[in-house]
C-alpha cells in the first residue's frame, strides 16, 4: 500500500460507501502500522519523542492502543484479517505481550493512581468486544486471565471523577460479558456518578461544573453509545445456542489449530498470522467478594477453570430473549434518551461545510468531533422529530471530509499534534506524540453491517441549523450565517484552570468555525498574545491580561454578559450582542488605575487585503484606513458632557468618545473601483461602507432626553480585511486607534500565520463605556450589491442598546446595567 505525500489520497476520498470509508481508515493506519512493525517492541507505537505528563514508554503504549480504535472496527470485517495479516498479528500480539507478567514488553503491574493507561484500557476493551470471536475466543485460559488481571487494576486505583469513569465502566462491562456479572455493581456505581453530571438536552459537565466542552460529545455521549452498541452486539453473537447444538467451548473449538504468535522472519521480514494459541480451556478469573479490592498477585486456578460457553457465562445476566438484564437495560435506555435530546443541540456546533466549532481543550483529537454521530448511527438511537438517518450521515461524513481536506498529515502520512496543521503551541500537557489517533474511534460506524440501511440511505442535502440558538448548558448563544457556512458561539462562564491556554480556549467572547481562535505564545507583548475576540489590559505596554474567570456571567436569548475583575480595583462589564455577520460589544469599565486596552476581532490568514471604512485609499496595493472622526455632536440633542457628572460622585469621571451616530457615508470620497496603486500597479478591491446609524438617530435622541444618562454610540472609524476565507473587520469605539496586527506564527488553530484587526487606547482612572462592532463574515453577507459594506448603527442609552442594521431596528435591554450606572 503506497501512501502519497501528506496522505493526499485521504483528501480525495469521496466517503460515499463503506468501501470508501474503510479505504480512508486504511490510508490513515498504513504509515502508523509501518512504524509499529519496525519499532522492535510489541504493544508500542513510538511516533516521536515529544514529552507528555506521563512517561516516555507510556506515550508509546498510548500510541499503540489508540491505533486499536481503528483496527477493531476494521477487523469486524473478517476479510480484513486475511487482507492485513501483519496488522492483525501485531494488534493481537501487542495485547498478549503487553498483559503478560515477565514479558519484556509487559505494560506493568502495579499501575499508578490516575495512570494514563487507564484511559487506554477503553481502546483495549473496545477491541476485545469487536474481535471477540476471532481473538478472545481463541486465547488460552492463561492469556485471557492475564488480560483480565491487568485490566482489573483500574478497580483498585484512584481515577478523576470525570470522563475517565467511562473507561472503567467499559472495562467492567467486559468483565460482565466474560462471565463475571458481579462486576455490574461497579458499572452501576460509576454510572451513578457520571449520570449525576447531567445538565439537560444531552449535555453534562465533565467532572467540573464549569467545564462543558467537546468531551461531552466525544466522551460522555460517545462512550455510552459505543458501549451500549458493543454490548448489545455481543449479546446478539452470544445468544443461547439452539437445542441440540454443540455448547462445549473445548470441543467446539476442536480442529481450530493456531500457532503461537511469532516475530518477523529475519530473512523475509514477514510475520506469521496465527490467532493466539488456544489450550481448550476458557479463563478462570477468581473474583473476590469485593471486586474493587482485588489481590494484584492473584494467580490462575486451572482446576476451577470455567468450561461454560459464553452464552452460559452470561445466561444469568440475560433476559429470556437474550437481551441485557434489567439494570443494564435501564442504563442503556436512559443513555439513548439523552443522546436523542443531544442531536439537535450538538448539530448547531457544526457548519454547512462540515466544520465543527473549535472550543475548549483537547482539540488535538480533531475528527473525534464526529464521533457522536458515528456512535449514534452504530447504536441505532431514536432520532428527534424531523431528523433522519440521512441527517446523521451528513453530519458524520461531512465533518470527516472537512478534516481530511485540512493539513493534518505530515509528509510521511502520520498525524502529529495540532489542529488544522501541525502545532505544538496549542497542545495539552497530556497530548503525547500519537495522542491524535484517539480520533480513530470515530470509525466505530464501520461496525455497522454492510446490509444495514445506514449504507444505502442517502445523505441529506439540506443542513439543519438554527439562525440563533440559546444553549444554556454549555453557556452559549450559537449563531449561523445565512446558509449555515459559518457558525459562531458567543459564550461566558466556562472556566477550566487546570489545562493549557484555558483563557483562550474557554473565555473569549466568540468562537468560529471559519476564523478559529488563537492561543498565545506569551503575554509580554501583544503579538505574542494573539488577542483575537478578547479584550486585553495591562498597566504598561508589557504583560497583558485577558479574562481568566468571571465574577459573574449570564447568557440571555439575545446577548451574553460577563463581569471581569482583572484587579481588585478594576471591574469590566462586557455585553456581547450577536448580529450576524456582525456582533456588537459594549464594555463598561470602572478602573482605579490607568490602563492600556487592546481588543481584537476575528483572525484570518495573512495573505489577504486590508480594506478601510468610509474612505479607501490605495497604497502599495493595499487599501489602508484613514481615520475619520465626526465633528457632529448634535446627534443626541439632550446630551452634553456635564450630564454624566450629575450621575457620578464628585471625583469620578465618565469618559466616552463622541456620542453621535453618523449619517450614511456618501460616495464622494471613494476612489474609482478600478484605481491602481501608484507604487505597484496592483488593483485594489473597493468596498464602500454604508452606516445605518441615521436610521435610529431620531429615536435615540428622544430616549436620550428622557434618560438622565449619556449616550454611547458607534463612531465612524473602521477597518476591514478580506481573504478567500471571508471578510473581517471592526468599527472602533471613540478614542481608539486601529491596527491590522500580525501576531506570532502558529497561534491560530486554523491558519499558521494570521492578521487580526485590533483597536487600542489608554485610559486614566475613571468610568468608561465603549461601544464597538466586529465583523466575521464568511458568506459576504455584509457586502451589498453595489460592493458596499453595510455597517450597523448602535447606541447605548442607559441600559438599552439600540441597533440598526439592514433597515431594521431593535432594542436590547442590558439587564445587568440597570441601576448600575455610577
Amino acid at each position: 500500500m503506497k501512501t502519497k505525500p501528506f496522505n493526499e489520497n485521504v483528501a480525495t476520498n469521496p466517503l460515499r460507501t463503506k468501501a470508501d470509508c474503510s479505504a480512508a481508515l486504511v490510508d490513515i493506519l498504513t504509515p502508523a502500522m509501518k512504524l509499529v512493525e519496525s519499532g522492535g517492541r510489541y504493544g508500542r507505537f513510538r511516533m516521536s519523542d515529544s514529552g507528555a505528563v506521563y512517561s516516555q514508554d507510556r506515550t508509546s503504549i498510548e500510541g499503540f492502543c489508540r491505533l486499536l480504535w481503528g483496527l477493531g472496527p476494521l477487523f469486524t470485517n473478517r476479510g480484513n484479517i486475511a487482507r492485513f495479516p501483519r496488522w492483525w498479528q501485531l494488534a493481537c500480539a501487542g495485547i498478549v505481550h503487553g498483559t503478560t507478567p515477565g514479558d519484556p514488553d509487559f505494560w506493568g503491574n502495579p499501575l499508578d493512581d490516575y495512570d494514563q493507561l487507564f484511559v487506554e484500557m477503553g481502546a483495549i476493551t473496545a477491541f476485545l468486544f469487536e474481535t471477540r470471536q476471532d481473538f478472545w475466543d481463541h486465547l488460552s485460559g492463561t492469556q485471557q486471565n492475564n488480560i483480565l488481571i491487568w485490566l482489573d487494576q483500574i478497580n483498585v486505583h484512584e481515577l478523576p471523577k470525570t470522563n475517565w469513569l467511562w473507561f472503567r465502566q467499559m472495562v467492567n462491562t467486559w468483565f460482565v460479558h466474560t462471565g463475571h456479572p458481579e462486576y455490574d455493581a461497579l458499572v452501576q456505581a460509576d454510572f451513578d456518578v457520571t449520570a449525576s453530571h447531567y445538565l439537560g438536552h444531552g449535555w453534562s459537565y465533565d467532572g467540573y461544573k464549569n467545564q462543558i466542552d467537546n468531551y461531552i460529545p466525544f466522551a460522555y455521549q460517545f462512550f455510552t453509545l459505543m458501549t451500549a452498541g458493543l454490548a448489545e452486539r455481543d449479546y446478539e453473537l452470544s445468544r443461547p445456542i439452539p437445542t441440540g447444538a454443540n455448547t462445549n467451548n473445548e470441543s467446539a473449538s476442536a480442529g481450530y489449530s493456531h500457532k503461537p504468535y511469532s516475530a518477523p522472519d529475519p530473512n523475509t521480514g514477514k510475520i506469521d498470522c496465527p490467532h493466539a494459541s488456544y489450550s481448550g480451556k476458557s479463563a478462570n478469573f477468581p473474583v473476590s467478594n469485593k471486586p474493587n479490592q482485588v489481590d494484584r498477585q492473584r494467580t490462575l486456578n486451572d482446576a476451577g477453570s470455567r468450561k461454560k460457553s459464553n452464552a452460559d457465562n452470561v445466561s444469568g445476566y440475560l433476559s429470556r430473549d437474550g437481551r441485557p438484564g434489567t439494570a443494564e437495560a435501564k442504563r442503556y435506555t436512559l443513555l439513548r434518551q439523552r443522546a436523542t435530546a443531544f442531536v439537535p443541540s450538538y448539530a448547531n456546533w457544526f457548519a454547512a461545510d462540515g466544520a465543527c466549532l473549535p472550543f475548549g481543550r483537547s482539540l488535538d483529537y480533531r475528527f473525534a468531533q464526529a464521533a457522536f454521530w458515528s456512535a449514534a448511527a452504530f447504536a441505532g438511537i431514536d432520532l428527534p422529530d424531523g431528523w433522519t438517518l440521512g441527517d446523521v450521515k451528513h453530519l458524520l461524513l461531512g465533518n470527516l471530509r472537512w478534516w481530511f481536506k485540512q493539513n493534518i498529515f505530515q509528509s510521511d502520512g502520520l498525524i502529529p499534534i495540532g489542529y488544522a496543521y501541525p502545532n505544538m503551541n496549542m497542545a495539552e500537557g497530556y497530548n503525547g506524540p500519537a495522542s491524535a489517533y484517539w480520533a480513530l474511534k470515530t470509525f466505530i460506524f464501520l461496525c455497522i453491517p454492510e446490509t444495514d440501511t445506514f449504507w444505502t440511505v442517502r445523505e441529506s442535502d439540506d443542513f439543519k441549523f438554527e439562525a440563533l440558538k440559546l444553549q444554556p448548558e454549555p453557556r452559549m448563544l450559537v449563531a449561523h450565517s445565512r446558509t449555515g457556512l459559518e457558525a459562531q458561539a458567543f459564550t461566558a462562564g466556562q472556566h477550566a484552570p487546570e489545562h493549557n491556554h484555558t483563557d483562550a480556549k474557554y473565555e473569549k467572547y466568540v468562537y468560529s468555525t471559519s476564523f478559529g481562535f488563537s492561543t498565545p505564545k506569551a503575554a509580554t507583548v501583544l503579538k505574542q498574545l494573539a488577542c483575537d475576540n478578547t479584550l486585553a489590559v495591562c498597566e504598561s505596554e508589557y504583560h497583558w491580561r485577558t479574562a481568566f474567570g468571571y465574577a459573574d456571567y449570564a447568557v440571555h436569548g439575545d446577548y451574553v454578559y460577563s463581569r471581569w475583575e482583572p484587579w481588585d480595583d478594576v471591574t469590566i462589564r462586557n455585553f456581547i450582542v450577536p448580529l450576524m455577520p456582525w456582533h456588537i460589544r459594549v464594555h463598561v469599565i470602572d478602573s482605579a488605575r490607568a490602563l492600556h486596552l487592546a481588543e481584537g476581532g476575528f483572525s484570518m490568514p495573512d495573505f489577504g487585503q486590508e480594506l478601510a471604512g468610509p474612505n479607501i485609499n490605495a497604497v502599495g496595493g493595499l487599501a489602508t484606513a484613514s481615520s475619520q472622526h465626526s465633528t457632529d455632536g448634535s446627534f443626541a440633542s439632550g446630551w452634553d458632557s456635564n450630564s454624566v457628572g450629575k450621575n457620578n460622585s464628585q471625583n469620578q469621571r465618565f469618559e466616552t468618545g463622541n456620542p453621535s451616530i453618523l449619517a450614511e457615508t456618501g460616495d464622494s470620497n471613494i476612489p474609482d473601483e478600478t484605481s491602481k496603486s501608484a507604487n505597484t500597479g496592483t488593483q485594489a478591491t473597493d468596498y464602500r461602507s454604508k452606516n445605518e446609524s441615521d436610521n435610529i438617530s431620531g429615536e435615540i435622541a428622544e430616549k436620550s432626553v428622557a434618560h438622565s444618562t449619556a449616550t454611547f454610540a458607534l463612531p465612524q472609524q473602521s477597518l476591514f480585511y478580506r481573504t478567500e476565507v471571508g471578510l473581517t473587520g471592526l468599527i472602533a469605539a471613540e478614542g481608539f486607534s486601529l491596527e491590522l496586527a500580525a501576531p506570532e506564527p502558529n497561534t491560530n488553530l486554523l491558519y499558521p500565520k494570521t492578521r487580526i484587526p485590533i483597536q487600542m487606547r489608554t485610559i486614566e482612572p475613571g468610568h468608561y463605556a465603549f461601544v464597538s462592532a466586529y465583523l466575521g463574515d464568511r458568506e459576504l453577507e455584509s457586502v451589498d450589491a453595489d460592493d458596499s459594506i453595510a455597517m450597523p448603527g448602535a447606541a447605548l442609552v442607559g441600559d438599552e442598546l439600540h441597533i440598526s442594521y439592514h433597515g431594521e431596528t431593535r432594542t436590547v435591554t442590558l439587564t445587568e446595567l440597570k441601576n448600575n450606572w455610577r
